[in-house]
């Protein structure tokens, strides 16, 4: 993975989604989206059932998937990729 023209990442797409967790569950809340990473699906799952009854979790809106190659861009970087038409 480059980033401003450094590498941050060196791997396989597969190595690098592995090492941060090949399930992830999305919480956003309007702007604000938080990601975390999890070995298995069940695990995500687990998560979400503890934390059904927080208060803080009113507004918000909670995703289960398989984890992206550019869900650990985000993650490494704390930015969304943009995509430029240069056409």
């Amino acid at each position: 993975i480059i980033h401003q023209g450094r590498i941050i990442a060196d791997g396989t797409a597969e190595s690098l989604i592995e090492g941060h967790g090949k399930w992830c569950r999305i919480i956003q809340r309007g702007k604000e989206k938080k990601t975390d990473f999890f070995p298995s699906r069940e695990e995500a799952l687990d998560r979400v059932k503890e934390n059904r009854g927080d208060k803080d979790n009113g507004d918000s809106q909670m995703t289960i998937r398989r984890t992206s190659l550019e869900d650990v861009f985000i993650t490494l970087t704390g930015k969304e990729l943009q995509f430029h038409d240069h056409a």
